[in-house]
């Protein structure tokens, strides 16, 4: 374990450059107190071709009883900034001094400054804000030294006395190019983010805080998890506040919302996928964590889907693996669908029941989401750019390509970034997602030939989850604009004329057409609790 903080593995982070106006140059004395984050400031003053400096920098006694220490006294220095060759310490104050060889009394640099442990600046939710989200993601920048562990910690007193605490490790730091479209330069966007994993409670406040715990690299190595008191050192956000409204039904544009599915006891339903028949394969969570897919039968009665009130369990995952992302194949009686029953996310296909099971794909990267055109001649699906756990099935915090290959998992073909991925019933085009240059997910249209960009449909919020209708002119997906909760949106194919379908507090995810195109069924919490079941809406805006 850490115990002394000069032990710390070294960084460069010349985000802390100062200039000349920053750091107490020419008339600025060493009454000026500077702050910094990284072990290695680095310091930079006002410069001249061909001047030699004298560059002293002391480590400051903290009391009568100790002196100055020497850390750096050099002349013939040529350069106007200076980084330190070795780490400095936190928690202690230094002065550095730059003075022209040639005249002592020229001094271009006497600042004293000091290396403190980083507060966690937090991004979202705001700080005030209203939000109609019962699971709201919350993001903040990460502190420059990588060796941290965050905890969050949420609650509904002002003084976060009584709280839950969340661990958030540093692999969960995103990383995004700018405007530039470069990673590695200025305007990177990078966030810590951590998602809700229940739904909060309506009508009311909540508060919230970030504390940055510093460690060594040997502490967190290899997946340790050390104690917080056997850290260097803290720091500690301020508390941010938050308010979710009272829950209320909304003016929706899904007219006779009902439930459809009645996973018992805990059980959990979401993932939907409807056959040309109606019938609605989903992923099924048992309460004791078990992910399968189960098929519920459907008809049409009097211009309406209407289905079973019992479902059918159409795989069973073993030894601890799990089925998810079930979508029909052609012949509406089989299910492709991901699963790691082999120790990798892969795409699998089960026709009807009785059947077995096929592997699809060929190969060891995590690969998900499968999606087949109407003539069961091509399969879209997403392939992970990097290495990741077999277990995490979530992909809006990780690097994902689309990619589409032939029904027996022949002529695998790369279609670029995105995630999502559905293709088109006409088979020419896949509607998925990609992240913006502020990392935020939108909506795209990529040709599934691979000629040409992609098209952006949505520009603005967080989108996820797109879906084609019957006739492919039309898209519905899931969309949470900057304080709001995650609904259910439509939009032409175009990107034109977006509306809001569903106005709920509490999650709506994972929406799809019916084959009669006039019908939404989607996963939702609205039965007033965290567990999502199936439900069915009639759509009343038109195209």
């Amino acid at each position: 374990m850490l115990k002394k903080i000069s032990s710390l593995v070294a960084f460069v982070f010349l985000a802390g450059m100062l200039s000349g106006s920053q750091c107490g140059m020419r008339g600025s004395g060493p009454s000026d107190m500077k702050v910094f984050h990284d072990l290695r400031p680095t310091l930079k003053w006002a410069h001249q071709r061909g001047r030699m400096y004298t560059v002293q920098c002391i480590m400051l006694a903290r009391s009568s009883g100790e002196e100055d220490q020497v850390m750096v006294n050099m002349n013939n220095y040529p350069e106007g900034k200076w980084t330190p060759d070795t780490e400095l310490q936190f928690n202690r104050a230094y002065n550095c001094k730059v003075t022209d060889q040639l005249n002592e009394d020229l001094v271009l640099l006497d600042m004293n400054f000091t290396i403190q442990f980083e507060k966690a600046d937090l991004y979202s939710p705001k700080d005030k804000a209203p939000l109609r989200n019962l699971r709201p993601r919350f993001q903040w920048r990460p502190a420059a030294y990588p060796w941290v562990r965050y905890k969050l910690s949420i609650g509904t007193d002002p003084n976060l006395t009584s709280r839950q605490d969340y661990w958030i490790e540093t692999s969960g730091t995103q990383h995004f190019p700018g405007k530039d479209n470069q990673i590695g330069t200025e305007d990177d966007v990078i966030y810590v983010e951590w998602n809700s994993v229940r739904d909060l409670d309506s009508g009311r406040a909540y508060y919230w805080m970030v504390s940055t715990y510093y460690f060594g690299a040997d502490d967190l190595a290899n997946g340790k998890r050390p104690k917080e008191e056997e850290s260097a050192g803290q720091a500690t956000s301020p508390i941010f506040t938050f308010s979710i409204p009272s829950q209320n039904q909304m003016n929706e544009s899904l007219a006779g919302v009902v439930k459809i599915s009645d996973r018992r006891g805990g059980g959990q339903a979401f993932q939907p996928s409807v056959s040309k028949v109606n019938s609605v394969a989903y992923t099924a969570v048992d309460p004791d964590g078990t992910f399968m897919i189960h098929v519920i039968a459907g008809s049409m009665r009097d211009g309406h889907p209407t289905f079973d009130r019992a479902d059918q369990e159409f795989t069973r995952s073993v030894r601890t693996s799990y089925d998810i992302f079930p979508f029909w194949d052609a012949t509406n009686q089989g299910l492709y669908f991901t699963s790691n029953r082999t120790g990798v996310s892969a795409i699998w296909h089960k026709g009807s029941a009785g059947r077995g099971f096929e592997l699809v794909s060929n190969t060891t990267a995590r690969v998900q989401k499968p999606s087949i055109s109407d003539d069961g001649k091509t399969i879209v699906y997403q392939q992970l750019n990097s290495s990741g756990s077999a277990g995490n099935m979530t992909s809006y915090g990780e690097s994902w390509n689309v990619w589409k290959m032939d029904p027996d998992g022949r002529s695998p073909t790369d279609l670029g970034e995105g995630f999502d991925p559905q293709i088109s019933h006409n088979g020419k085009k896949v509607v998925a997602c990609r992240r913006d240059n502020l990392g935020a997910p939108q909506v795209v249209v990529i040709p599934l030939d691979g000629s040409g960009q992609p098209t952006f449909l949505t520009n603005d919020g967080w989108n996820v989850a797109p879906s084609w209708s019957p006739d492919d002119q039309r898209v519905v997906w899931v969309s949470e604009k900057e304080g709001m909760n995650r609904d259910i949106w439509i939009m032409n194919a175009d990107g034109t004329r977006p509306t809001r379908l569903t106005d709920y507090i509490g999650p709506d995810e994972n929406p799809v057409f019916t084959p009669d195109g006039q019908h939404i069924v989607f996963a939702s919490t609205r039965a007033g609790s965290s567990i999502f079941q199936l439900w069915m809406g009639q759509l009343t805006v038109g195209k």
